[in-house]
């Protein structure tokens, strides 16, 4: 092959036919390397966004679960407040109200009874001063009788008043709870929706600019070595072979022809491969320098989808 493509008399047509056939044989034992890097890169960093998508999903959906529940058993202890503790309350209330009415009527018939008996016992055993001393203290027992009386109207009223403010406190108290509960639930509703938002957005936004930047990177790789490659290829049958600059201490590649041109085998050799033929010195040498170049670029590229 190295003897070909040194002879100057063979067409340059031939030679692309030659080039063709090279090129699809001997890149059909690597043509399955390549492709596995970068497709398990963008699998890897699909799977990595999905799990973190279905991780604030699940949050999302727990922190919502916990404030509905909240709200429920709030709810319903505010209900069973207004219905049970309320009513309780106010006959309570009216019970006292009532019962203190009746032990204020008891005393007075019983005042008015003892009165009675006093005066008709003074009027019957007793002279004018014995009236006299029965009228005064009849008087003060009507006057404590009225007092009492008075002291247990207002205690009454007051009973009732308080009461009935009570219910009135606690009814407010109650609308403020609910309303301060709503609100809270509504905000909180509210921000988790948006975190959520965002984090989605984020999330897809990296993705789609980490398989971007790395489809970008691959297409310029893969067009700066193809472009690279075929320019040396053009300029290879025009070119002189200069062995006075060593540059590239790199392997001689030599071919197994067992059954016709069939792969490439890299020797280790003590010579070096001079610095012209890398552009001119055959084509099995050019090939052999863009494989290694190829399939370092592949490395590279799959240690960095990796690190994604």
């Amino acid at each position: 092959m190295r003897t070909i493509f040194k002879n100057r008399n063979i067409q340059f047509g031939t030679k692309a036919k030659l080039l063709k056939a090279y090129v699809c044989v001997s890149r059909g034992s690597n043509s399955g390397t390549s492709g596995s890097s970068s497709t398990g890169g963008k699998g890897a960093t699909t799977a990595a966004a999905t799990v973190v998508v279905l991780v604030v999903v699940v949050v999302v959906v727990v922190v919502v679960v916990v404030v509905v529940v909240v709200v429920v058993v709030v709810v319903v202890v505010i209900v069973v407040v207004i219905v049970v503790v309320v009513p309780v309350v106010t006959v309570v209330v009216v019970v006292v109200g009532v019962v203190e009415v009746v032990v204020l009527v008891v005393i007075v018939i019983v005042v008015v009874v003892v009165v009675i008996v006093v005066v008709v016992v003074v009027l019957v055993v007793a002279e004018v001063v014995l009236v006299v001393i029965v009228i005064v203290v009849l008087v003060v027992v009507i006057v404590v009788v009225i007092v009492v009386v008075v002291v247990l109207v207002v205690t009454v009223v007051v009973v009732v008043v308080v009461g009935v403010v009570a219910v009135v406190v606690l009814v407010v108290i109650v609308i403020v709870v609910v309303v301060v509960v709503v609100v809270v639930v509504v905000v909180v509703v509210v921000v988790v929706a948006v975190v959520v938002v965002v984090v989605v957005v984020v999330v897809v936004v990296v993705v789609v600019v980490v398989v971007v930047v790395v489809v970008v990177v691959i297409c310029y790789w893969s067009f700066f070595l193809l472009f690279f490659y075929f320019f040396a290829l053009s300029l290879s049958p025009y070119l002189t072979f200069s062995p006075s600059l060593h540059l590239f201490p790199f392997k001689s590649a030599t071919l197994s022809s067992a059954k016709g041109l069939s792969c490439v085998k890299l020797h280790q050799a003590n010579a070096l491969i001079p610095f012209p033929s890398f552009f001119c010195s055959s084509f099995l040498t050019n090939f052999c320098l863009f494989e290694v170049l190829c399939s370092a670029t592949t490395e590279l590229l799959r240690y960095i989808l990796f690190f994604l």
